[in-house]
């Protein structure tokens, strides 16, 4: 008989804060003569994105070398942020069904991020905290799908991998939680997400 699943862990980017309109990076993309794909891979993929999530450099330096790369003058910097987040949006129906199974249920957050996202998801987008555990791969200098980020969680959890259903929009890092013996879930979308977790909790 399975093990009674006794909490529930989510990823940020791409789950609960999501990019749901790409007209903006697309904007920037053909301002500086980039594709979006090679514009998404400088930014999150890049040497510096790697360093940045595991807390090695800010995120302001690895901004830099993104504006470096991309030679965005001085008094556009801001702004190419902004509108490079402009189309993110906070799922509110998914923090609303987590919030509902704290009855039963430990939560958890477990997000490879740079530094500030905590500050920004609980204070620019005002996310209601609903987990009993966060964790953000800049604060502790690890980040998925690492072995040891998934077993801290489960650890300052209190729960075994086999008790605990991760969700997460990245197929690298649902292997390794599955490999780990997560209960793992392929976050597509909101319909999809709710539907595979309530056949589960």
């Amino acid at each position: 008989m399975a093990e009674k699943i006794e909490a529930v862990i989510f990823d940020m980017g791409g789950v609960i804060l999501r990019s749901e309109n790409y007209a903006s990076r697309n904007r920037l993309a053909n301002t500086y003569g980039i594709s979006e794909c090679k514009l998404e891979d400088l930014v999150f993929e890049s040497e510096t994105a790697m360093r940045a999530t595991v807390g090695a450099i800010s995120q302001e330096e690895h901004w830099q070398a993104v504006f470096n790369t991309l030679s965005v003058p001085p008094d556009k910097q801001a702004a190419f942020q902004e509108d490079y987040w402009a189309g993110d949006r906070l799922d509110q129906t998914l923090l609303d069904f987590l919030e509902s199974l704290r009855l039963e249920y430990k939560t958890g957050l477990l997000s490879n991020a740079w530094t500030g996202s905590r500050e920004m998801l609980f204070g620019k987008y005002a996310c209601k905290n609903v987990f009993d555990i966060s964790i953000f791969s800049y604060e502790v200098g690890l980040a998925k799908p690492g072995r040891e980020i998934f077993e801290l969680i489960l650890t300052r959890l209190g729960v075994r991998a086999s008790a605990a259903l991760f969700i997460d929009d990245n197929h690298q890092n649902i292997a390794a939680a599955r490999q780990l013996g997560f209960h793992a879930l392929l976050f597509e979308n909101q319909d999809q997400a709710l539907r595979d977790m309530r056949a589960l909790v």
